[in-house]
């Protein structure tokens, strides 16, 4: 009959490092949906707290599964994991962010005749939005966005085609299925915003976000998570800046 075989000081050390790091991705996470509850006006007869239930859960997932199958891939994260990452890189990743929203915010504002349908009042993101609307971006979008879609989302989808397919071209499958979810994820907001949206305005959503999350995701694998979160913050912040170059 086997023996089972006793944990190891590195087993208790992998398992202490894992539940640390899924206290602080939910810690980083919850200002970020506090954003949304205090920030976003819900739907009629819909209490702003419920806005909080879905990501919430999806934020604890995002937790559990980045941190367990991240480490297993190499990624890493300076906050989450402990790992050293390098300032140069890190710049070079907001920098990119912030060129990519100045550039997309600037395709979206030479578009907005052809996806913004009659009355709609759905902004171009070269447009102003207010401050709420940049909290938003920073805090919910660059922080916990990225925890759920890239830690969680293609963190757990590389680790599994993992075991199907090379490395590399499991790296690469998660990082397009993850920008197609992204996108896909942004449509809800899109509907809140304007309930009847035309079609362009549809592709429009899934075109911008699906670029922006494959740029993320390729720097949340080369860099770390931080490079993608200050990526996706440097992509609101080329958006704002491009209300006054276009």
């Amino acid at each position: 009959m086997k023996t089972k075989r006793a944990a190891s000081p590195r087993d208790h050390r992998r398992t202490s490092t894992a539940f640390a790091a899924i206290l602080r991705a939910v810690a980083m996470g919850l200002p970020g949906i506090v954003a949304v509850v205090l920030l976003v006006p819900p739907p009629p007869r819909i209490p702003a707290i419920a806005l909080a239930v879905n990501p919430a859960i999806l934020l604890c997932a995002a937790a559990f599964a980045g941190s367990f199958a991240a480490p297993r891939l190499g990624i890493r994260s300076a906050i989450l994991l402990g790992d050293t990452l390098s300032l140069l890189s890190l710049f070079v990743a907001f920098g990119l962010g912030a060129v990519l929203g100045l550039g997309l915010a600037g395709l979206d504002c030479a578009t907005a005749s052809i996806w913004r349908g009659p009355g709609s009042n759905l902004p171009a993101l070269c447009e102003p939005t207010g401050l709420a609307s940049l909290a938003l971006g920073f805090l919910y979008g660059g922080v916990t966005e990225e925890l759920i879609m890239r830690w969680g989302v293609l963190s757990i989808l590389a680790l599994g085609f993992s075991k199907l397919m090379p490395i590399r071209w499991a790296m690469g499958l998660a990082v397009i299925l993850s920008a197609a979810l992204f996108a896909l994820a942004h449509l809800p907001a899109l509907w809140l915003t304007t309930p009847d949206p035309t079609n362009a305005a549809l592709i429009r959503t899934l075109v911008l976000n699906t670029v922006a999350g494959l740029v993320f995701g390729a720097l949340h694998l080369r860099s770390g998570l931080e490079a993608a979160m200050l990526s996706h913050i440097g992509f609101h912040c080329g958006a704002l800046a491009s209300g006054a170059v276009f």
